[in-house]
């Protein structure tokens, strides 16, 4: 009997182990899904500050002259 007990608080201690293995293996995956949105959200922001400008030809012209470059 007294084995039988030892090795259900045994099977009882390995089951908590791998439990707290997972929750740690979740909260480290939910870290790194934060850290992918945060990094996505950067990139967005940049790509949103970086949209390619088109320029007309007096754009040009007045960017020229307002630096003295229009000879």
């Amino acid at each position: 009997m007294a084995d039988a007990v030892k090795e259900g608080s045994y099977l009882s201690s390995k089951l908590h182990d791998v439990v707290q293995r997972q929750v740690e293996s979740a909260e480290r995956q939910a870290f790194v899904a934060e850290r992918k949105v945060s990094v996505a959200e950067k990139e967005l922001a940049i790509m949103q500050q970086s949209r390619p400008r088109l320029y007309s030809e007096s754009d040009v012209w007045d960017m020229l002259t307002e630096l003295g470059l229009e000879s």
